[in-house]
């Protein structure tokens, strides 16, 4: 059977214009060698801290039987890198036939010319054509979530070329922003350093693994409605799926109208849940779209819940999965 083929592409070049800190307010040794790689006062390339987590991501999947290419880069050296078109990346992916494909980048808000406070994890999808890489995105922000704790800006959905399924002829591609250069905090403390890269590398690749290999199938009705269900395999119990897929044994029992909690066997079908989907708009509040989908504001918790969200900040273009009683 032919090998799963995946594309790491590493966002920008070495020399592109912007896409970069603000001045660092201290110096930095990235890879805790004792000498410093960022001097106070001077700014740090996102390609570089891209090519980082690219490289290490790549040997990673490599290590796990994936057939894996490179776009953006071409090995650990990140200072002298070209910004390849997005149509070339696109084509290169295309031509090799990939299945997957996952880009790696760090977030900006503002003119990038000074520190502000947004800050977070979030990962983009196609709003056109993205065939099955919500799932993805999702597999892989659940593993994201559970390293250095940042917010989770859940999954968004943008016109991105290294997002675009159809495009690249991919299953399914995602964007991961994986901090915000113009966070004080995340910039110093995150982007410019290589145990955190090493982190992230470790997570995505987790959750492609956990993709790749889940027994888990996505159903969407006519009104809207997708209903996720799950094989059983060997070691299945409910109170493991109910901790993988944060609901809970009670909702699991009664979505599936089991007589006993403590009995499914392998190769039985399990709905693990059911929702709409919704994307964020500008002013959208969680207690107003609980109101509007669940008819209560009070709801918003169970919001909340399905999507793994620490508070109730939410963001415009933000896909959001509201349950479905």
């Amino acid at each position: 059977m032919a090998k799963i083929k995946i594309a790491i592409d590493a966002g920008h070049g070495s020399k592109t214009a912007g896409k970069r800190t603000p001045p660092f307010t201290q110096a930095v040794d990235i890879d805790k060698d004792g000498k410093i790689d960022v001097k106070k006062g001077e700014s740090y390339h996102e390609h570089y801290a891209n090519v980082g987590i690219a490289s290490l991501l790549y040997h990673k999947l490599k290590a796990n039987g994936y057939d894996v290419i490179k776009t953006g880069w071409d090995d650990d050296n990140a200072k002298n890198d070209d910004d390849t078109p997005l149509s070339n990346r696109q084509q290169t992916i295309k031509k090799n036939k990939c299945d997957y494909s996952v880009s790696i980048h760090f977030n900006a808000y503002g003119s990038g010319a000074a520190y502000n406070s947004v800050a977070g994890v979030c990962i983009y999808i196609h709003s056109q054509y993205p065939k099955e890489s919500r799932h993805l995105a999702e597999y892989v922000l659940q593993e994201l979530r559970k390293g250095t704790s940042q917010q989770n800006r859940g999954i968004h959905s943008d016109n991105l070329a290294m997002c675009n399924c159809k495009t690249m002829n991919t299953k399914a591609s995602i964007l991961c922003e994986i901090a915000f250069m113009t966070n004080e905090r995340e910039a110093q403390k995150l982007m410019a350093n290589s145990d955190f890269w090493e982190e992230c590398a470790t997570e995505i690749a987790k959750g492609i693994e956990r993709y790749c290999n889940c027994n888990n199938k996505e159903e969407v009705n006519s009104k809207g409605v997708y209903t996720l269900t799950h094989t059983v395999v060997a070691g299945d119990t409910l109170s493991k799926l109910a901790k993988t897929y944060n609901t809970t044994v009670d909702k699991l029992v009664k979505l599936n109208k089991l007589k006993d909690p403590n009995k499914i066997s392998v190769g039985q079908k399990l709905i693990l849940m059911k929702y709409k989907l919704y994307t964020v708009k500008q002013g959208d509040t969680l207690s107003k779209i609980s109101q509007q989908y669940l008819g209560s504001a009070k709801r918003y918790p169970e919001i909340m819940e399905l999507n793994m969200l620490a508070d109730t900040l939410i963001h415009a273009e933000q896909i959001l999965k509201i349950p479905v009683d």
